[in-house]
């Protein structure tokens, strides 16, 4: 401390001589005191904890009977905590402690059994702890004659509001303002534990299922088709769910203008990686090739279905010498479907070159061509203006080419295609392929499954996955 000489009174103004220099108190008061005379316990501003073990700041060693600290691996111990002299304080686990008056001076060593009080020294002022490093976590030590529920070590303001707390305890979403952060907090946590995981099946596979029907027949009225009532994702036989050329046509179209879906069913072969406990790689190929029709056209894409006597073609191709993309389908195809898609073809180039028709006949029970707008999606919606349509009215099956709307509702709900879709065994449906409970597969692979191996199992379990995530974005099914 500096040598305080004198105490003046100049015009009323406090003056004290410090080392030979009169200043001013009111000024210099920070001099008069004394380095860790102003306590925690001394203060009107700072709040200390009950618990004076402080294990975020310990030493490695042990008090001795000296107050020094010994090199102990075993053992840590505390900085200089304050005290309060002649007081009783508790510890609940076994420590050993030394005490020290307010200029750091020695006075006492004590060791103090668990569940146990030591009685601390009339001029002591600080205290150091020393415990097994096994008791640190949990050691409490503080004041009275008995144990408290364990506490950590703090030292917090009172009575000082910060506006980033004070506003922290409202919510501007649930107009509520909170007692304090604490019970904000612990609301939110009750809210974030009612929330489902996202895999999470919030409905029946079932409901599900029918959700994504429900959607698939919701675009169909969207991309304009008057005919359609589907059943199922797969294309697989069911009651009253058929459809017509320009219907098939106009799903076409759409689908020629999806970035994501072009890369799929234009594909001649592709490896599927089986993920799960039975892992493997399934190679599949293609059903929308024909030698004899490529001859004459590049197949840009396309879906196969058949059903029993139902064989159906949709597909886009560019013609080779004139460059024309037409975009068709072909709805029970008396014999070959190819021969019947060809035909159709090239009865629709003699129309745009203006050379008459060769011939008008397309083995088929229906027909619909036309010539593909630079961007199909930006016909979606609107008038087919097709160039060639016969059998409209004689409805039949839609047989796999169903799978082209089921891959075009997946594209719609589900972002990213390296989400895995895990099978379950109610998924299992007559197909080529088998799938089991627990084999797991990406959305990208389901689309090639759907669109080249014609897979009705993955349009099975596709609808279940998919129509429980738009239930859980939706919050609501039906």
């Amino acid at each position: 401390m500096p040598d305080i000489v004198k105490i003046e009174d100049s015009l009323n103004e406090g003056r004290v001589k410090i080392n030979g220099e009169f200043k001013k108190i009111k000024n210099n008061v920070v001099d008069f005191i004394e380095s860790g005379s102003i306590t925690p316990e001394k203060t009107s501003f700072v709040r200390p904890g009950k618990n004076l073990f402080n294990k975020n700041k310990l030493t490695n060693g042990r008090v001795t009977v000296t107050g020094n600290i010994v090199v102990d691996e075993d053992n840590k111990t505390t900085d200089y905590e304050f005290i309060e002299g002649s007081t009783t304080y508790f510890t609940n686990k076994s420590v050993f402690t030394a005490q020290y008056d307010k200029n750091g001076e020695f006075i006492s060593y004590l060791f103090v059994p668990q569940n146990t009080t030591i009685t601390t020294e009339s001029n002591a002022y600080f205290i150091r702890i020393s415990t097994g490093n096994a008791n640190t976590e949990t050691l409490q030590f503080e004041k009275g004659s008995t144990g408290t529920a364990y506490e950590n070590y703090y030292r917090t303001l009172s009575n000082v509001e910060f506006k980033e707390l004070i506003e922290a305890r409202g919510s501007s979403i649930k107009g509520v303002v909170y007692g304090d952060v604490k019970q904000r907090l612990d609301n939110m946590e009750q809210d974030i534990s009612s929330l489902e995981p996202p895999g999470t099946d919030t409905v029946s596979d079932e409901i599900a299922e029918q959700v994504f029907i429900n959607e698939m027949n919701r675009k169909a009225q969207l991309l304009g088709c008057e005919n359609l009532n589907f059943k199922n994702s797969s294309g697989l036989s069911a009651p009253g769910q058929t459809t017509s050329p320009k219907d098939l046509a106009l799903i076409t179209r759409h689908a020629s203008g999806m970035p994501n879906l072009l890369k799929v069913w234009g594909i001649k072969s592709y490896e599927v990686d089986v993920k799960g406990s039975d892992s493997r790689k399934v190679n599949i190929q293609t059903t929308v090739t024909d030698a004899d029709f490529e001859q004459d056209y590049l197949i840009l894409g396309g879906k196969t279905g058949t059903l029993g006597v139902v064989k159906n073609l949709c597909l886009v191709a560019k013609h080779r010498n004139s460059g024309h993309v037409l975009a068709g389908s072909i709805l029970r195809a008396d014999n070959d479907r190819w021969i019947a898609m060809k035909q159709l073809f090239d009865e629709v180039i003699n129309i745009i070159e203006n050379k008459g028709s060769a011939s008008s006949t397309v083995e088929s029970v229906g027909a619909c061509a036309l010539l593909l707008p630079e961007n199909p999606l930006l016909y979606s919606g609107t008038e087919l203006n097709e160039l060639y349509l016969h059998g409209n009215t004689l409805l039949q099956s839609p047989a796999s080419i169903t799978k082209v709307l089921t891959s075009i509702v997946l594209l719609e709900n589900i972002s990213n295609l390296n989400e895995t879709l895990t099978y379950k065994n109610s998924d299992k449906v007559e197909d080529s392929l088998v799938f089991n409970e627990g084999d797991k597969i990406t959305f990208k692979d389901a689309l090639y499954l759907m669109m080249l191996q014609s897979s009705n199992t993955t349009a099975k379990a596709v609808a279940r996955a998919v129509g429980q995530r738009i239930v859980r974005t939706r919050g609501y099914a039906l």
